[in-house]
């Protein structure tokens, strides 16, 4: 499973749930995978950006920059 670098992220608070937003370091595979994972955690995608695939959003408060995530 390859895996990319988050390059920065940053948490939204406007209602009861957090959304931590991400940016990758490249695009995100183009291929079928419905999750995102960080060192073996999933994490609930809640939106991806228009048509790039380097911006995503995950529910919850995350300090994500520097780890590496995989699409599965």
């Amino acid at each position: 499973m390859d895996t990319i670098k988050v390059i920065d992220s940053w948490v939204l608070s406007a209602g009861k749930k957090p959304v931590t937003v991400i940016k990758l370091a490249k695009d995100a595979p183009n291929t079928d995978w419905h999750n995102i994972a960080v060192e073996n955690d999933l994490l609930e995608m809640v939106y991806m950006s228009g048509g790039n695939l380097d911006t995503w959003a995950v529910s919850g408060s995350y300090d994500l920059v520097g780890k590496e995530v995989s699409f599965i």
